[in-house]
């Protein structure tokens, strides 16, 4: 599912450039750059809030987040 919602988001973002994909180009280069950045930087980090157990979790967004927070809700489910 995480994969068909980045997919969404993506061909989403590139609509509304259809006439410049060389900017589009340059946004999804950017956006992979930071996100290799943020996994190489807070790989053990992310790995232990991973690893850690819960029994609630909230996710807020409102606006254009919103559709992420109902995403990132779903995969919490175990």
């Amino acid at each position: 599912m995480t994969s068909s919602f980045t997919n969404l988001l993506l061909a989403a973002r590139f609509l509304g450039l259809l006439h410049q994909p060389q900017r589009y180009r340059a946004i999804a280069e950017k956006a992979s750059t930071i996100a290799q950045q943020v996994i190489s930087e807070y790989f053990g980090t992310l790995a232990q809030v991973a690893k850690t157990p819960f029994k609630r979790v909230v996710f807020l967004g409102s606006g254009a987040r919103l559709g992420a927070a109902r995403e990132a809700s779903l995969k919490c489910w175990r």
